[in-house]
């Protein structure tokens, strides 16, 4: 992407302006955004994992009754 066109927005800060300019004339998006999807991607792990230890009973037991659940369909219906 074009740096000049983005340095023209002035809501940046000045770290970011100044990281813009050092990119000199275009700004390589797609390894910024690969890096942000990525750490976007493990904090997105880390609530998902706790929230699973969290609730593992819970999910466990729902898991359980839906199996009995189809074993029942299955034998009323059949398969």
């Amino acid at each position: 992407m074009p740096g000049e066109p983005l340095l023209t927005w002035d809501g940046w800060n000045s770290s970011i302006r100044a990281w813009i300019a050092a990119q000199g004339e275009a700004v390589a998006i797609v390894d910024v955004i690969d890096v942000y999807a990525q750490l976007a991607g493990e904090f997105d792990k880390w609530p998902f994992d706790r929230i699973g230890l969290k609730y593992r009973q819970e999910a466990d037991a729902f898991l359980r009754e839906q199996e009995k659940y189809t074993r029942e369909v299955e034998r009323v219906f059949g398969a």
